[in-house]
Order: C-alpha cells, then structure tokens, then sequence
C-alpha cells in the first residue's frame, strides 16, 4: 500500500477488532492477529471478509469504497480504505 496518511480515522485496534469478531464466530480458535498479519494466511473465505468490513464499517460509520481494497494483503492495510 501507500505510504500516506490515512484518509479517514481508522485505527488498527478498529481493524483487528473486526476480524477477531468475525473469526471468533466462524472458528473454534482466533488466531492472533497483528497489523502485519496477511490476510491470505487467514484463509478467509469471501463472505468472511465481507463480513470483516461490514463490522468496521459498522465502527468507523461510512461504508468502503471497494476499489480502495483491491490492493489490501496486510490487516494493517485495511487503515487506507476510503469511503464512498
């Protein structure tokens, strides 16, 4: 991702919030997740990170611009994702 400052405010406590929220319902254990962690080492399914960034939206109140995820690998890259 870029090296810039984020669009809008959203903290990476928010982001690994999501997750651990979505994770914790669909798996018996959560993995521990940091910024740097890659989402393809979550083995998530479509639903799974849609479910992600619907909770974060749900904390950070705007919805997502889905371009703005087309080059997320890090949960740490999720901070740069702009709104509608």
């Amino acid at each position: 991702m870029q090296s810039q400052t984020a669009p809008v405010p959203i903290t990476i406590d928010q982001v690994t919030g999501a997750f651990e929220e979505v994770l914790r319902k669909r798996r018996a254990a959560v993995l521990t997740i940091t910024p740097d962690t890659r989402l393809e080492s979550l083995n998530l399914t479509s639903v799974d990170f849609a479910e992600v960034c619907v909770a974060l939206q749900e904390v950070v109140d705007f919805e997502f611009d889905p371009e703005s995820a087309v080059d997320v690998e890090t949960v740490s890259d999720l901070i740069w994702l702009r709104p509608l």
